[in-house]
């Protein structure tokens, strides 16, 4: 009585003719997919150039900002090229025009006080800039970093760019501050509502 062991066998790749197996040339897509992302300024993960709020005319400043934008806005901090670094904020990975003017690039922020974040992010070309929200929406959670291009501004070359934080306005700091207050008022009353324990 003879005795027969079936051996699964792994699966057979698919080749093409030239004896190439398929997962080999997927990899290689991938391989060269992944290099041309690293060489490229406007591929990395976690940097995006935040949704768009408008091109303006003029110099940007806060007050100018919270006109345009509704928005109670503060500086952080602002680069004027040359210079690629200031106040906690450099530029990196610069695309320059025929001119070696930037016009593209990476951004970074770290804040000296660690707890502040960038909200509007501007960049400054010519006699227009364009003005970019940042959330924790749009880029993953990934603050304080992001790319930018001045093709928004008929990629002109970046005289400047600048990181706003959103400040609450005076009236919603009031409102917060009355239910807060009503709050512990509320708390106290009732503790003088409680009877009072009288021991003998």
């Amino acid at each position: 009585m003879s005795c027969h062991r079936n051996y699964l066998r792994p699966p057979r790749h698919k080749t093409n003719s030239s004896g190439v197996t398929l997962s080999r040339v997927l990899s290689l897509i991938a391989i060269t997919g992944g290099l041309i992302c690293l060489t490229s300024p406007y591929c990395h993960a976690g940097r995006v150039q935040g949704d768009p709020l408008g091109v303006f005319s003029g110099n940007d400043n806060e007050t100018d900002l919270t006109e345009v934008l509704g928005l109670s806005v503060k500086e952080l901090t602002r680069i004027d090229f040359p210079v690629e670094s200031h106040d906690g904020m450099w530029i990196s990975n610069l695309i320059l025009n025929d001119d070696d003017e930037p016009i593209g690039g990476h951004w970074d922020y770290i804040d000296p006080m660690g707890t502040r974040v960038v909200d509007i992010f501007v960049v400054k070309a010519g006699p227009m800039y364009a003005a970019y929200e940042y959330t924790d929406e749009n880029t993953m959670n990934m603050r304080n970093m992001g790319q930018w291009t001045t093709n928004d501004i008929f990629a002109k070359g970046m005289s400047h760019i600048t990181g706003y934080m959103i400040v609450p306005e005076p009236s919603a700091m009031l409102l917060v501050s009355t239910s807060l207050l009503s709050f512990i008022c509320v708390s106290r009353l009732r503790r003088l509502d409680e009877p009072i324990g009288i021991t003998p």
